[in-house]
């Protein structure tokens, strides 16, 4: 009895701690192009901020297959072993910055 409830509590924490990445639209021919997450498809200012935070993915496609690839990415997100643990991350400071100046999307 006491075993069918650790299973439950375990899939329930499974179930929410993948409901985020569940969001994530699927890449396919559909949806080439297109950034994630999704509000930087219709501010500018979305998207720099998402670009600088290193959380920004575009639909590529591949040579079989089509995925998300990140944009850019933090120095912080470079490193082989994670720093220290601390409060504040950098991801965590990145969502409190100010917004960063647009980005000029248009060709030469």
């Amino acid at each position: 009895m006491v075993q069918s409830k650790v299973w439950v509590i375990v899939l329930i924490a499974c179930q929410i701690g993948f409901s985020e990445e569940a969001q994530k639209p699927v890449c396919n021919a559909e949806t080439v192009g297109q950034f994630w997450p999704a509000e930087a498809n219709r501010d500018r200012a979305s998207l720099a901020r998402l670009a600088h935070c290193g959380v920004l993915e575009v639909c590529s496609h591949g040579v079989w297959r089509y995925h998300w690839d990140r944009m850019t990415i933090r120095i912080d997100q470079l490193r082989k072993k994670p720093a220290r643990p601390s409060g504040n991350s950098s991801a965590a400071g990145c969502a409190v910055l100010p917004d960063a100046p647009p980005i000029d999307l248009s060709l030469p």
